[in-house]
């Protein structure tokens, strides 16, 4: 599994992930995410990627980061409808762990949740 920034190759991708009708009070799906970190473009600290397994989006990631404290902020992850309960999510968060970021060496990892 790899992050990948979000481009014109893979936008429709993610675009196209879907969340179990029963997850929509709980996660975010991935075209508001998109809408919503437009607000934020300009700002370098809000990260957007798209997971993929064998060239494939199967995941989308948005991270916050915190310079002056070296910290990482996991925003947002939406695993695709097709896709979940087949490990996807561990693996996101070991390739989350082991990426280096804007910050270089990271202190910390937050989940967000809400």
């Amino acid at each position: 599994m790899k992050l990948a920034k979000i481009t014109e190759q893979n936008i429709y991708a993610v675009m196209a992930l879907k969340l179990k009708p029963n997850q929509s009070n709980f996660v975010r799906d991935p075209l508001f995410s998109l809408a919503e970190s437009y607000y934020y473009r300009d700002d370098d600290t809000v990260l957007l990627f798209a997971l993929e397994e064998q060239d494939e989006v199967v995941e989308f990631l948005s991270l916050i980061t915190e310079i002056k404290e070296k910290t990482v902020h996991i925003w947002r992850i939406m695993i695709g409808s097709q896709y979940q309960s087949k490990g996807y999510g561990r693996k996101a968060l070991r390739v989350i762990e082991n990426t280096s970021t804007p910050l270089g060496d990271t202190k910390k990892l937050y989940l967000i949740t809400w």
